[in-house]
């Protein structure tokens, strides 16, 4: 193995793994899982730091698996209708973890396309989230969430300090 030709088969003590979705098969946590597995197969005794990220999607998924809680809201969907959503808020209820994907992006190529659809279900997720009690936001917002950004405060007026 390479490792083993450059003399670091037994150098390594600790690896940091910061892996994101790989889309369609394995979540992020799933990813560094994978990965860690790997790492103790040449380097068993190694202290392995796993890091799950995400971009925009996937954001939540990845602060549940660092320890956040999740929590459930019905929101207003990019069409109008009412779609289930989630964010994650910390243990100590301070901060909450709130992607813009659920509740606006998901459905907008079927839709009415990102200048028709909604982007008020983010604003009520920002909303039920700041009704939990979270005092500091996190948004997450991909790529595919730009052209949803402008219309994003057009729920919690006045909310946001």
């Amino acid at each position: 193995m390479a490792w083993e030709r450059r003399g670091l088969r037994n150098e390594v003590t600790t690896a940091l793994i910061a892996c994101g979705e790989v889309k369609g098969s394995l979540a992020a946590a799933e990813h560094c899982e994978a990965v860690e597995k790997c790492l103790r197969a040449v380097w068993p005794d190694v202290e392995v730091i796993a890091l799950p990220i995400a971009g925009g999607g996937g954001t939540v998924a990845a602060a549940i698996s660092a320890g956040y809680r999740e929590v459930s809201a019905t929101v207003t969907g990019p069409t109008g209708e009412p779609v289930a959503a989630t964010f994650a808020l910390q243990t100590d209820g301070f901060t909450a973890v709130v992607e813009i994907a659920p509740a606006t992006v998901q459905v907008q190529a079927e839709a009415a396309g990102p200048l028709g659809a909604s982007c008020c279900g983010t604003s009520e997720l920002v909303g039920a989230a700041l009704d939990a009690g979270a005092k500091r936001i996190i948004l997450a917002v991909g790529a595919e969430g730009t052209p949803a950004r402008a219309g994003f405060p057009a729920a919690p007026a006045g909310r946001i300090k």
